[in-house]
């Protein structure tokens, strides 16, 4: 993939905050279950920070509600674990081309 680019990466929800706001990316990709803060009220903070962050939500199957909460939060998308490479390349090929234009 060679149009993105890792710039960070955080091990707990704070630290995804912290990170955002500290690196401004283009795009996050956020697990669901997280230490100190779960990945919903995450991407609730992120939002309420920047209404236009582009958050890929990446959780394990059965877990269609917090999908969905965090969908109706502010994610643009989820993949569900376990994924393929090229689904992941996909969408975030979609969401940098919507923001292109």
């Amino acid at each position: 993939m060679d149009f993105a680019e890792v710039v960070g990466e955080a091990s707990n929800g704070l630290e995804a905050i912290s990170l955002y706001k500290k690196l401004n990316p283009d795009l996050v990709t956020m697990d669901l279950v997280m230490p100190n803060i779960d990945g919903i009220q995450a991407i609730e903070d992120i939002m309420a920070y920047d209404k236009n962050a582009n958050i890929v939500v990446v959780s394990a199957m059965g877990q269609d509600l917090s999908i969905k909460e965090a969908v109706e939060k502010g994610a643009k998308e989820y993949i569900k674990k376990p994924f393929k490479d090229d689904e992941v390349y996909t969408i975030i090929e979609r969401i940098i081309k919507n923001n292109n234009n």
